[in-house]
This record gives C-alpha cells, sequence and structure tokens, in this order.
C-alpha cells in the first residue's frame, strides 16, 4: 500500500503532514450481455422507436423480448431497450436515486425490418400506432 503524505489544515489553520489512506481501486466493469446472435451487427439492422403507452415501457420490452424467443425472431430482432437514467429525487429531506425514463412512451428496438417483424412489434401488447 502506497502511503503518499497530504496536507490538512487544523481548526487553527496550521497545515501538518496526513499519511493518505488511499488504495487502488478497481474500476467498476459494466455488465453487458453476450451477443446472442452472429448477426447482431448485420449492416440491415437498424434502431427504430416504438411508442407505447406511457407507463408500460418495461412491460412492452419484457412482452417484446418473450415473444422475439419464443416465434424464433432472434435472426431478426436483436435489442430491446428502454432508456433511463439515474437522479436524485428528495423527497421530504431525504435524498432518493430513482431510475427515471429519458423517454417517457418510447421503447428503442434494433431488428431488421421486415413484415413478420413489424407485425411481431406492432400487434405487442401496449405498442401504440
Amino acid at each position: 500500500m502506497d502511503m503518499d503524505k497530504d496536507k490538512v489544515k487544523t481548526k487553527g489553520n496550521e497545515e501538518i503532514d496526513e499519511p493518505s489512506k488511499t488504495e487502488p481501486v478497481e474500476e467498476a466493469k459494466e455488465e453487458t450481455e453476450p451477443a446472442s446472435s452472429p448477426m447482431q451487427n448485420d449492416p440491415n439492422s437498424k434502431w427504430y422507436i416504438i411508442h407505447t403507452y406511457s407507463g408500460h415501457e418495461n412491460k412492452v420490452a419484457k412482452s417484446l423480448k418473450q415473444r422475439v424467443q419464443s416465434l424464433g425472431f432472434e435472426d431478426r430482432v436483436f435489442d430491446i431497450i428502454v432508456p433511463t437514467r439515474n437522479t436524485i429525487k428528495v423527497s421530504q429531506g431525504k435524498k432518493e436515486t430513482v431510475k427515471e425514463k429519458i423517454f417517457p412512451g418510447y421503447v428503442l428496438v434494433k431488428m431488421i425490418l421486415t413484415d413478420e417483424s413489424w407485425i411481431l412489434v406492432r400487434h405487442s401488447p401496449w405498442v401504440r400506432l
């Protein structure tokens, strides 16, 4: 452990040397799902924005993922995302970290657009025209 000296001010504004107690920290690694299909980087695949009923974005994403898997569309529908960010909200004097939807009422889908894949998405529950 490396013991560097840091200058610290005391109550009387005197500077004293104090060993820092820092240790190297591992970088947080982002968890990503492995590519489920070699065609995930298909040049014909594009991102599409799906309009949903507000508040039902996660239900739509879950439903689409289940339908893609059960109907065997893994080679045409690659990724389904509800974009969110962590924000800090203060309520009753307490700070809370809350996941906030960046685009309420929308889900992003990366797919190869065919008649069959469009029908799969369009006829999913809680999807709007």
